[in-house]
């Protein structure tokens, strides 16, 4: 252990130097908040849930009833085992919100470390491989979501390992590291369906093995044994094919689904409707996945390695083609998920992630001048500082309430609408109230089995999971149906799905028509958020 940590020291100061610059420290302590809080408080509730309601595994559940009739929260999405593995952990450890985040943390952290260990082993070079491993870390996206609760970084980690395993496979030519890499796309794969692209760029290799395919007019012998290595990628869509199936028989059964596992693609969508998505992209995601500056170079490197098709290693660029057709692809079949869903790009990072290393490879096979310059090392060194400092920029606007924002330097780093649209999402946090009130709900006598309604809530269940209770939201239980009056709705479920207590969480709110008669017995008021009983409504 201790010649790892002298080999690789360097990796880890680096590591902890960008936790302490991104504000890892303080970040790790606070409650979900932010861009997607809603899918945030999912993730959470149901590793809470396998904690206080059941242990089955492949029964998952949120706090939202709007399934079985109302009556549960049974739901299925993506594989729930990061939930379940942070379950037992809360089980000896207590539940604590900051267990997820090291979590999700940890996963990162390996995940850069293959990629670290990958790049020593192609470049033979530390400088360049600790420069293009800590340059993953300024996209914006990663650094956000790798101190979350979502498992899209996960997958993306679990990616960069299998690809730690297929070169160990490809110059060893050991099968069991073949199982291992495509074990790992496989787990990326079920924690979020997009990682599973790297699967299908392998795959699309062994195909070629298997047909003769020239690449350049040259056979590329990956595999050692086609007929042994056909099983892996057989288990591998066995496994994943069973559990996307099983996840649409237990939402179909019970009726409630909180994510999307199908198809948005571009050509249901309305010329308008595309016209606003390709503004967020614009004006946000493209933000989002490194600096502008950062972009144009990678493209540019692209572009480079195919104008130098002649002297680019051919699985580098036949990789770059079916990731660029993969990407592509993605793009048009879930484009209506880009509206807002900037976690969905994550797993894309795999593409100029593949450039980045593809050219400085081409640099250190046929332009060594350029690979060992110092002056080029400096300049790329400064490079990666000052995309640092952008990422940096980047994550205190995410949590603006939370960490200080120097308006002059978020000027010169973003964009006005980028500006405006963090400083929304990160110091306007209306359920801010919620994440201490649970407290003051007990001493009013309300209990964690009680089912309450939260209104305005447009999710799920974030205010339901930061209270820890049951029951239903203005989105989902009581406003959400455009031909049901939300009056009876909030009727019917006191009377048949006994719910017991209404929460208003703003004056506005307040002012509704259809919730005046239930407004009667108010029992408690905290932080602005109003509490009445409904037990003697009817």
């Amino acid at each position: 252990m201790t010649l790892f940590f002298k080999r690789n020291y360097l990796f880890f100061i680096g590591i902890v130097s960008l936790f302490l610059i991104y504000r890892f420290h303080d970040i790790m302590w606070l409650r979900p908040q932010s861009i997607h809080q809603w899918r945030q408080a999912d993730c959470l509730q149901i590793a809470h849930n396998y904690l206080t309601d059941s242990w089955n595994f492949f029964r998952p559940s949120i706090h939202n009833y709007f399934s079985d009739g109302e009556t549960s929260g049974k739901t299925a999405g993506e594989f729930p085992l990061l939930y379940f593995f942070v379950a037992l952990l809360w089980k000896v450890f207590g539940e604590h919100e900051f267990i997820y985040r090291m979590v999700t943390l940890t996963i990162f952290i390996s995940g850069l470390f293959a990629l670290y260990d990958l790049l020593k082993k192609i470049l033979n070079n530390n400088f360049w491989s600790l420069a293009i491993t800590f340059f993953l870390f300024t996209s914006p996206v990663i650094v956000f979501y790798s101190n979350n609760f979502l498992p899209n970084v996960p997958a993306f980690s679990f990616v960069l390992i299998g690809w730690n395993f297929f070169y160990r496979y490809y110059h060893s030519k050991k099968s069991k590291f073949l199982f291992f890499a495509i074990g790992m796309f496989t787990l990326g794969g079920l924690f979020k369906m997009t990682a599973y692209i790297s699967f299908i760029v392998l795959g699309a290799f062994y195909i070629f093995e298997c047909i003769k395919f020239k690449i350049l007019k040259k056979e590329l012998k990956i595999f050692q044994n086609l007929q042994t290595s056909f099983f892996p990628f057989l288990f591998s869509l066995i496994i994943m094919l069973s559990w996307y199936i099983y996840a649409a028989y237990f939402t179909g059964i019970h009726g409630g689904k909180y994510t999307f596992n199908g198809l948005w693609p571009i050509w249901e969508m309305k010329s308008s409707q595309i016209e606003v998505i390709l503004d967020f992209i614009k004006n946000i995601i493209y933000h989002q996945l490194f600096s502008s500056t950062a972009l144009l170079l990678i493209i540019a490197m692209g572009i480079f390695l195919f104008v130098d098709y002649k002297k680019t290693n051919r699985f580098i660029l036949t990789s770059l083609a079916l990731l660029l057709i993969g990407c592509t692809s993605f793009i048009a079949l879930w484009f209506q998920a880009l509206e807002a869903h900037d976690y969905y790009v994550i797993n894309l990072l795999l593409f100029p992630l593949f450039i980045l290393i593809g050219f400085v490879w081409h640099l250190k096979e046929n332009y060594q001048f350029l690979f060992n310059s110092k002056i080029v090392q400096i300049i790329f060194s400064v490079f990666v500082l000052c995309n640092i400092f952008y990422a940096s920029n980047n994550i205190r606007m995410r949590y603006w309430g939370n960490l200080n924002v120097s308006l002059s330097v978020a000027k010169i780093l973003a964009d006005k609408p980028e500006i405006d649209y963090w400083w929304w999402t990160g110091s306007h946090n209306s359920f801010k109230a919620l994440n201490d009130i649970e407290p003051y709900n007990r001493s009013l006598g309300i209990k964690e089995t009680d089912l309450v309604a939260f209104i305005p809530d447009q999710g799920f269940s974030t205010s339901l999971y930061l209270m820890n209770q049951k029951g239903w939201t203005s989105g989902f239980g009581i406003e959400n149906d455009p031909n049901t009056d939300p009056r009876q709705r909030l009727i019917d479920k006191i009377n048949s799905k006994k719910l017991q207590y209404l929460f208003i969480g703003d004056s506005v709110t307040l002012k509704k028509e259809y919730l005046q008669p239930f407004l009667n017995n108010p029992i408690g008021s905290y932080k602005g958020v109003l509490i009445y009983s409904l037990k003697e409504t009817k």
